[in-house]
């Protein structure tokens, strides 16, 4: 294993432990009321800032760099480039979280419920750390990538068993 596997390695189980933490936590930390589908359309906007800063540091690239204002690609490497690749990968991270939160919200058992909006929360700052990483290599953006994409699968995975289960 090379000293990058083995930092990407660290800052995926740390994003393990951010998961556990969350779905620990969570649930006591917020306390929301109302319509679970309420609950979770209002949180979906964490997940969508997560998408427009990235889309608003693109655009102000563009708007100054004449080479890339038409829509060309970005040098490679560069700041412009970053924001494209963390773009992408937000919007992916962020289409997950609209797929699952909103059927993890209707199935939650009774006090529950804060596990969505402390997934909101946990999501946009996982985001902003993958960004601030993102240039700085893969050992840096790991936890970033984790955090955010971890506890989308663990929520899928719960909102699965539940409704297998029966229990929503």
């Amino acid at each position: 294993m090379t000293r990058t596997q083995a930092g990407v390695a660290l800052g995926m189980a740390a994003g393990l432990a951010w998961t556990a933490l969350l779905f620990w936590f969570g649930p006591a930390i917020f306390r929301p009321r109302g319509d679970p589908l309420a609950v979770a359309a209002a949180t979906l906007i964490l997940p969508a800032l997560a998408v427009i800063l990235p889309v608003a540091r693109v655009a102000a690239a563009r708007f100054f760099d004449p080479v890339i204002i038409d829509g060309a690609d970005p040098p490679p490497g560069s700041a412009a480039d970053a924001a494209n690749r963390v773009l992408r990968n937000s919007a992916e991270q962020a289409l997950l979280a609209a797929l699952v939160w909103p059927a993890l919200a209707v199935m939650l058992p009774p006090g529950s419920l804060g596990l969505v909006p402390a997934l909101g929360c946990g999501f946009l700052f996982a985001r902003l750390v993958f960004w601030a990483g993102y240039r700085r290599g893969a050992v840096a953006r790991s936890f970033g990538f984790a955090a955010s994409f971890y506890p989308n699968v663990a929520a899928a995975a719960w909102a699965l068993w539940l409704f297998a289960r029966g229990l929503h």
